[in-house]
């Protein structure tokens, strides 16, 4: 090859570095992943949770024709207990003491694979979340109503700013945070075997 050629050819790949920061200038398409409805998901979220997810990751994209599948299933659930709030009442002269809870923690693990057709890529492999919310118990009497001047109880609910959440609520609004936080994670995870994943 004549020198001037070299040079030229020299001279064309180190501004080809230049222009992709020094990175290879070779574009992957996204892995195109199709995801079924998530098994024990009733309300659906947890499946939508996982194809936002999927879809804003560079190395993935969410079609539901796809000949790759990501199956999940809800291996374990469970919620617990980690706070109480006391609430002194006065009934018939006498001082009572009501312990309710007030802090909850929720835990979910995910039984995750991928197939092509009937055949397993990857998986099953279990991925884990926790989260914990505040709430306020029905029974919290104190604080969930007052005395009006006319000595009759209200509910303090309807003028709460979202400092007094219900029950109901706190879990909804814990679960949905708790869908994103853990298909964020799968997605993390089927993005460490991407390159393994096209190989197969």
């Amino acid at each position: 090859m004549p020198r001037t050629t070299r040079c030229a050819c020299l001279v064309l790949f180190f501004f080809s570095l230049v222009s992709c920061g020094y990175e290879w200038c070779l574009s992957t398409d996204p892995l195109v992943i199709r995801v079924p409805f998530v098994e024990g998901d009733a309300s659906g979220n947890l499946t939508n949770a996982l194809v936002i997810a999927l879809d804003s990751s560079p190395y993935f994209s969410y079609s539901p024709h796809a000949n790759v599948t990501l199956h999940v299933s809800i291996y374990e659930r469970d919620t617990e207990t980690i706070g109480l709030d006391e609430e002194g009442l006065v009934s018939e002269s006498r001082k009572k003491n009501q312990i309710w809870p007030s802090e909850n923690r929720e835990r979910l693990v995910l039984a995750v694979s991928l197939k092509k057709g009937d055949r397993f890529l990857w998986g099953p492999e279990y991925i884990q979340e926790s989260n914990q919310y505040d709430y306020v118990h029905d029974n919290a009497l104190e604080a969930l109503s007052f005395f009006t001047p006319e000595g009759e109880r209200e509910s303090s609910l309807q003028f709460s700013l979202g400092e007094f959440e219900g029950r109901f609520a706190a879990e909804e609004d814990a679960s949905l945070l708790l869908y994103r936080n853990i298909a964020e994670k799968v997605a993390a995870r089927l993005s460490l075997i991407e390159e393994r994943l096209r190989a197969l």
